[in-house]
């Protein structure tokens, strides 16, 4: 299948797979940073993050670089975030909390109660919209996890969003770790699905970015 972008552009913090997808032909920048990446300040038609939000420990911050590396208004970024929302910072010791929180129901609240329904509508607006991006569409899809010593496979409910960046905002993106936000009245459901079609209409010069999870 031919691709719709010209170029593909991977973040990925393994050199090891930083080389392997080099080897595939993608242009593979090996960072965990993508403000302090050569990538830094390039613009792109297209960028992906699956499964990462949960997995650094400043994730308003990487919501931020997203919306800096994307064209405005025409780019899309596409964020994929398993709810509820149980976020985990994977190191050499193991797994710990992350440096930073969200304001979305999951396992760090201590319920166990929270509806996936609950935890998309948070994550629009107490994060996303405070932060500028505006959903386009979302899907929620099943999201299959390698197991552990405890099961051999784990099924999980993924959201998917395609977001559009919208005029910088001007209050403090800080303000999203802490906002209550109970009083909002706006719903995702009342949001139209409408389908992210300008990417079957990119030129030759168009260019997309993704990351990749950390395992």
């Amino acid at each position: 299948a031919q691709s719709l972008f010209s170029q593909i552009t991977a973040t990925e913090s393994s050199l090891a797979l930083s080389w392997r997808l080099q080897a595939k032909g993608f242009r593979s920048i090996c960072t965990g940073d993508l403000k302090s990446s050569p990538i830094s300040g390039e613009k792109f038609d297209f960028v992906s993050c699956l499964n990462v939000l949960d997995r650094v420990d400043y994730p308003l911050q990487l919501l931020r670089d997203l919306k800096s590396s994307v064209k405005q208004p025409e780019g899309k970024v596409v964020l994929a975030v398993v709810l509820p929302f149980c976020p985990a910072v994977m190191g050499a010791g193991g797994s710990r909390p992350p440096k930073e929180r969200l304001p979305v129901p999951g396992c760090c609240d201590g319920s166990k109660n929270n509806s996936w329904e609950d935890c998309i509508n948070a994550l629009v607006e107490r994060v996303l919209e405070p932060e500028g991006f505006q959903v386009e569409a979302v899907s929620r899809v099943p999201y299959l996890s390698h197991g552990d010593n405890r099961r051999g496979l784990y099924s999980l409910d993924d959201a998917i969003l395609v977001l559009s960046p919208t005029a910088d905002n001007a209050t403090n993106g800080n303000d999203a770790v802490a906002k209550d936000d109970s009083s909002s009245q706006t719903k995702l459901s009342d949001k139209k699905d409408s389908a992210a079609k300008e990417s079957s209409n990119k030129t030759s010069s168009s260019q997309s970015f993704f990351c990749e999870p950390c395992e």
